[in-house]
């Protein structure tokens, strides 16, 4: 029993690579949030001076606190 359309590779006509220098999102620093984001109360915009945000954030949503949220504290 035969299986497969029974055509065979040839060659490649031409061949197009495009390339761009990979530039991945950071996070940074702590910035003030517009005022429409802010008045929401949906986010939470830890203050810090590093690029841990994410860690921050994380943290803070296994410990939660019931205000100044976006305080980091150490305990």
């Amino acid at each position: 029993m035969a299986t497969g359309s029974g055509w065979k590779f040839h060659s490649i006509v031409s061949l197009d690579i495009h390339t761009m220098k990979y530039k991945p999102m950071r996070g940074g620093s702590w910035v003030l949030l517009p005022k429409f984001l802010a008045d929401r109360n949906a986010l939470v915009n830890m203050k810090n001076k590093d690029n841990q945000c994410f860690k921050y954030c994380v943290a803070n949503d296994l410990n939660p606190t019931k205000i100044h949220l976006e305080r980091i504290t150490k305990d």
